[in-house]
């Protein structure tokens, strides 16, 4: 609807159509909704990230698709195929970072890398979410009206 489309774009105001339809309509509704109650009802941190990178796949209309993360997760561009076919200095920079970020999190409880803001958790308060691209954001979710349109249309 109109209504999605423009409450969409002004939550990512750079974003693309494949991104709406691919990122915020198909996963991550159910994800908002999954960390908010780990948030409220686990003992232990959370933290939410939306991976932005966009491959240059398929004539760049790939996007950031599902499990695109997860090469450079491993720092295993070299077998991310189609997916990264080509990685750039800054595609392999990205991939030490991310890989660094759950390193440390898996020896510390904490995600932390050099050359990334200080990942917060995810609360009630403090919605916050890492963007994860060529450079890494942390920010408050700034998506409240399209996460209403989309749970009032999707999952009721």
């Amino acid at each position: 609807t109109d209504a999605y489309a423009d409450a969409f774009f002004k939550a990512y105001p750079n974003a693309s159509v494949q991104d709406m339809v691919s990122i915020d309509k198909t996963f991550r509704p159910k994800t908002i909704i999954t960390t908010k109650v780990a948030a409220a009802e686990k003992p232990v941190p959370v933290y939410s990230y939306i991976f932005k990178w966009k491959s240059p796949a398929r004539n760049n209309t790939a996007g950031s698709a599902h499990g695109f993360e997860l090469p450079f997760t491993f720092n295993e561009l070299p077998v991310a195929g189609f997916i990264c076919s080509e990685p750039t200095e800054a595609d392999n920079l990205l991939a030490d970072r991310l890989s660094s970020l759950f390193v440390n999190f898996a020896k510390t409880g904490v995600p932390s890398a050099d050359g990334v803001p200080a990942w917060t958790p995810y609360t009630e308060e403090t919605p916050a979410i890492l963007y994860m691209d060529h450079e890494f954001t942390l920010q408050d979710t700034a998506d409240d009206e399209l996460e209403e349109i989309i749970d009032r249309n999707l999952f009721r």
